[in-house]
């Protein structure tokens, strides 16, 4: 195994922990955004 291919593998793991990690705050992410979204509509739409 070439020092490359190692350094790719572990980086792809870490990734993959990381993505893990982040995982159950997603949900939370996606409705936070879903409002601050529709606040800006609502915004822009009284003006």
């Amino acid at each position: 195994m070439t020092p490359e291919r190692r350094a790719r593998i572990i980086a792809g793991v870490l990734i993959g922990l990381a993505i893990l990690q982040l995982i159950p705050i997603l949900p939370t992410a996606f409705d936070f955004l879903k409002v601050r979204i529709e606040q800006d509509f609502l915004h822009e739409g009284q003006q």
